[in-house]
């Protein structure tokens, strides 16, 4: 039979893998939501740069 320690032990090894799974989850959340920000910011610089040509063309 396992003793209590090694029962804590368990637990507590347990617990950390599950916290660091979560925490590598966040980190690609976080890194997700930075891509589609970039990208956003790149399709509004072209829309703008568009817009440009445009008004360019009609003078």
């Amino acid at each position: 039979m396992a003793s209590a320690s090694s029962k804590t032990r368990k637990s507590r090894s347990r617990r950390k893998k599950k916290v660091e799974e979560v925490e590598v989850e966040v980190e690609e959340k976080k890194k997700n939501r930075r891509k589609k920000k970039v990208e956003e910011v790149e399709v509004e610089e072209k829309v703008e740069e568009a817009e440009a040509i445009e008004k360019i063309e009609e003078n």
